[in-house]
């Protein structure tokens, strides 16, 4: 009787873990929590900002939600749908002043307007662009200018970039920051339009010898204009290039050079991988060389919705971080 009654208690907390079970996104990482019932979702985990600003420094808010218990009030579709449980502006909460509601947008998309404090988490909150079918085009965070304070209200800007849609309408959500934020439910809407476009402003990234305290693996964006179609692979050609003569002029070098190759650019859900051939005598004149390969390869790829991870392969062979 004490065997069967061990066994039953085993059971019965197997299925209440297993009710329990769950993925759940913290610190931008997918962490499985007990025995969850679906695979690893391969959706965003947390608002990771595509953006870039005067001192080129990168922020991410991590919002810790669970895809099965919808704690963050998203529903997420598929891979690459998401919807929230949104309710037009709150003008007693927060105003978006630019874009205006059914204005025409494109990349890079600049989103400014106020908040009341209680609306962010560590002076940001989150923002996503959608089409009407509730695909994800874009997402990113708002940041506080904490200089730009009118009484209860602090001023906000963000700044996303993405490719070009085929939808003519769609969406932008604000979500409160923090999944714990009394607002959390809150989330607001705007309509938009999308602009038709046939050239896309994209970042390149490229080491600069005037910034201090610059590692190899330390790189920094400039701006280019490129034709849409093959959006990434055309990125990453116009980085093999190099920086312009105003470029180098301002300290940007690349450790990629016209002599090297991309083999092959490819990717599965949200992985890029990137084969390069390059020339031996090329590899061994610096220690910088490998990492510096690297980070521009990355941060460049990384730049583009929907890209978590990015592998860098030289002469067939792996560069670890």
């Amino acid at each position: 009787m004490v065997l069967l009654g061990v066994v039953l208690l085993g059971v019965a907390f197997f299925f209440i873990r297993l009710a329990e079970s769950s993925w759940v996104c913290k610190n931008g990482q997918w962490i499985k929590h007990g025995w969850p019932r679906i695979d690893k979702p391969n959706t965003l985990c947390a608002v990771q900002p595509k953006t870039n600003n005067s001192t080129d420094k990168e922020t991410a808010v991590a919002k810790e939600c669970s895809v099965e218990k919808d704690a963050c009030g998203a529903v997420v579709k598929d891979a690459k749908k998401i919807d929230f449980a949104s309710t037009v502006l709150k003008p007693e909460l927060i105003n978006i002043t630019e874009p205006a509601p059914n204005a025409s947008i494109k990349s890079p998309l600049k989103i400014s307007g106020q908040a009341r404090d209680a609306w962010f988490e560590n002076s940001s909150f989150g923002v996503f662009v959608v089409d009407r079918d509730s695909n994800l085009v874009a997402s990113g965070t708002a940041l506080a200018q904490v200089s730009q304070v009118n009484g209860d209200f602090i001023t906000f800007t963000a700044e996303l970039r993405f490719l070009p849609t085929p939808a003519t309408s769609g969406k932008i959500f604000a979500v409160p920051g923090g999944s714990q934020n009394p607002l959390a439910k809150e989330i607001v809407e705007i309509p938009i339009k999308f602009t038709p476009v046939d050239k896309l402003k994209v970042l390149l990234y490229f080491a600069n010898t005037t910034k201090a305290n610059a590692d190899c693996s330390t790189v920094f964006s400039v701006e280019r204009e490129i034709s849409v179609g093959s959006e990434l692979y055309t990125t990453l050609d116009s980085l093999i290039m190099g920086p312009t003569s105003e470029e180098k002029e301002a300290g940007y070098v690349s450790y990629l050079t016209a002599a090297m190759t991309f083999n092959e650019v490819g990717s599965s859900l949200d992985q890029v991988t990137v084969k390069l051939r390059v020339p031996p005598e090329i590899l061994a004149k610096s220690d910088c060389t490998l990492p510096g390969i690297r980070a521009q390869i990355t941060e460049t790829a990384k730049q583009f919705p929907n890209v978590e991870g990015v592998e860098v392969l030289i002469n067939d062979t792996k560069i670890f971080d």
